[in-house]
């Protein structure tokens, strides 16, 4: 299989550019965030690297899916847009978590953010079992996500 580049690149580094961006925008999250009650405190630093190993990932994932030359180009357009949803929703936790700072807005949709990333791990594993098994650790990340995220609900 021939690497295609620009294809590489745009799907692993603009999710890590436009999740950088946000956080940039965003100001003083870090000290809303830590003037919250949650059920387990992580490191910042905890946050950067498992979102930069997740972004490069699942980055991958939609490589293979976008460059699979099994598929039609109708079939990875709409399979793609799924995890395109997918990424604007992410990016939108952030936004509604720590600018608008509504919690239970940020609880529904990082609840439906887990659902929709298993949904698409699911597609992206029929088309290619390596691509969907990359999302694994996204859907991880998830899981321990929403916990949080409800642990935050309910105690603040």
């Amino acid at each position: 299989m021939k690497i295609n580049l620009k294809s590489l690149l745009f799907n692993t580094l603009v999710p890590i550019m436009i999740s950088f961006i946000i956080a940039m925008l965003i100001p003083s999250y870090q000290s809303y965030y830590e003037s919250l009650n949650v059920p387990l405190r992580l490191p910042p630093i905890a946050f950067i690297i498992a979102w930069l190993i997740i972004y490069i990932l699942i980055g991958l994932g939609a490589y293979l899916i976008e460059n699979n030359q099994k598929l039609s180009e109708k079939e990875t357009s709409k399979v793609l847009r799924l995890y395109y949803l997918n990424l604007l929703i992410n990016f939108s936790y952030t936004i509604v978590a720590f600018w608008i700072r509504s919690i239970t807005l940020a609880t529904v949709i990082i609840f439906v953010l887990l659902h929709l990333t298993i949904l698409v791990t699911y597609k992206f594993y029929k088309i290619n079992k390596v691509s969907g098994l990359l999302f694994i650790p996204y859907i991880l990340w998830m899981i321990l996500a929403n916990y949080i995220q409800l642990g935050i609900y309910f105690l603040n």
